[in-house]
């Protein structure tokens, strides 16, 4: 008997509904993707301005694993779409006494920095490798690959009983900051283990401390760069979407979402109405409800930070590598002001990444593009101050100046800013990640990929399960487009790659 096909509308061309899409569409759903903007991609956007190139969202891939896999499933080859570079070092820290560490995957060239701090900092940092492995191995199977939500599809599952055993062991019930300072001692390596907490835009001081599992994502496993720079993953999720017969409407919004006795029935959108089955959000998932569905809707969690950002265009040549962090000194100060006071702090920590460094035709030979990011309370009224942005940048030049040889804001010649209210008017929401990590319950709390309230609604994108973070991302469209697929029928093959993962 044929299978029916069904009709599906994925709202939002980012990574999670391109990830929906593909799936989608390589297990014979007819799938069409509104995008209200020009261009796809979502917050993992591209800016250019003169002669330099710029990734406006994501600036880091870790666990290329779960790349692999999706393009494994669609059946094309990852490698001859995209370039993945190791990053070496993956970061460099700067500290405000004026010392400084280089983060390396390579476990003989960081113990060799850190035995010049001291020995006891090399065996702690193996020590917190060695105990954020385990976080990661007993965690991930269920709470990154499953859809935990889904009952049903938990009890049935052999990585749920596989993992059970271990699943009162994720050290959720104390902070990431109490652990880390329990297994590092030195300030300054707590320090960088509590900055992978604003990887999903949690507070490390009330984050639980299995959320160090990230530290072994990105120091165990290492951290990637896509030549050519992030937005190249979109493109080519773009290209597998349309080979595999996927329609991408640019330029068309999605108004409202019709539904009847609990079912959706389609989109009215800019250009009129269009009937679906099933329909996948990508949108944030507070504005699906409220705006497109006109249902009241409270997330079970506090927002995420936002983040403000200045993309420099600067003939400037610093020794600055791909990805650099300056720390505040008072990291406990700095969340306070963030999470409790909602205001920005007086020292804010600063990111930094210029891609120059790995494609140097971003920027011109005398020159670097920096993309500079600073953690924001995402309070709507504080970005309506007159002055705000600058009464910020003129502190940031000081801190930079400080800290920076060779820094000179003479020689910024392009700059653009995005603050938090960019992100609301374009993407619906001030907080970067939905809500925050900030409870031992956050992941469970955080919304599912399929609707409990109408039948045929599913959800991807940082705002819903699995979280913020390009694999986090691909795999909520995963999770979407796996829960369509059960719910309409549809077959869903094992990838060469997966094995009998979920």
């Amino acid at each position: 008997m044929e299978i029916r096909r069904p009709r599906v509308i994925v709202i939002g061309g980012g990574l999670g509904g391109l990830s929906a899409a593909v799936h989608l569409a390589r297990i014979g759903a007819r799938v069409l993707v509104l995008e209200q903007h020009e261009r796809l991609g979502g917050k993992a956007g591209e800016l250019r301005l003169g002669a330099y190139r710029f990734d406006t969202g994501p600036s880091v891939l870790t666990l290329p694993a779960v790349l692999e896999e999706l393009f494994a499933f669609i059946g094309m080859a990852r490698q001859q779409l995209l370039e993945l570079v190791p990053l070496e070092p993956i970061c460099r820290y700067l500290f405000p006494d004026g010392s400084q560490l280089e983060v390396s995957a390579n476990p003989e060239r960081m113990r060799q920095q850190l035995v010049s701090w001291s020995p006891e900092s090399a065996h702690a940092w193996e020590r917190m490798l060695e105990y954020s492995r385990r976080l990661y191995a007993r965690a991930a199977p269920v709470f990154l690959f499953l859809p935990i939500h889904e009952p049903t599809i938990l009890l049935r599952h052999w990585l749920f009983w596989r993992s059970l055993p271990a699943l009162g062991r994720l050290d959720a019930f104390r902070s990431m900051h109490r652990r880390a300072q329990q297994l590092l001692a030195d300030p300054r390596l707590v320090q960088i283990a509590d900055r992978y907490a604003t990887y999903n835009g949690s507070d490390p001081f009330r984050a639980p401390a299995t959320l160090h599992l990230i530290f072994w994502v990105e120091n165990g496993l290492g951290a990637y760069y896509i030549r050519g720079g992030i937005y190249r993953l979109v493109e080519a999720l773009r290209q597998a979407a349309q080979e595999l017969g996927v329609e991408l409407r640019l330029g068309c919004r999605a108004e409202r979402l019709r539904y009847e006795q609990g079912r959706v029935l389609g989109v009215e959108t800019s250009e009129g109405f269009l009937p679906a089955d099933a329909v996948v959000s990508n949108a944030d998932v507070t504005t699906t409800y409220e705006q497109l569905l006109g249902m009241p809707f409270r997330p079970r969690g506090e927002p995420s930070l936002s983040g403000l950002v200045f993309c420099w265009g600067m003939r400037s040549r610093t020794e600055l590598g791909h990805h650099t962090i300056l720390f505040s000194s008072d990291y406990e100060a700095e969340f306070r002001a963030l999470f409790q006071q909602g205001r920005p702090p007086q020292e804010p920590t600063v990111y930094i990444a210029i891609t120059a460094r790995s494609d140097p035709d971003h920027a011109p030979p005398d020159g670097e593009n920096w993309f500079v990011l600073l953690n924001m309370p995402p309070e709507a009224e504080l970005w309506s101050r007159d002055r705000q942005v600058d009464r910020i940048r003129s502190g940031l030049l000081e801190q930079l100046l400080r800290r920076v040889p060779g820094f000179d804001p003479a020689r910024i010649e392009e700059e653009a800013v995005i603050t938090p209210l960019d992100f609301q008017r374009r993407f619906g929401s001030l907080s970067l990640y939905g809500t925050a990590s900030n409870s031992p319950w956050a992941a469970f709390r955080r919304p599912p990929n399929r609707s409990r309230r109408l039948r045929g609604l599913y959800f991807a994108g940082g705002s819903v399960h699995p979280g913020g973070g390009i694999p986090l991302v691909l795999l909520s469209g995963r999770h979407a487009a796996r829960l369509l697929a059960r719910d309409f029928g549809l077959p869903w093959q094992k990838s060469p790659t997966n094995g009998n993962r979920p």
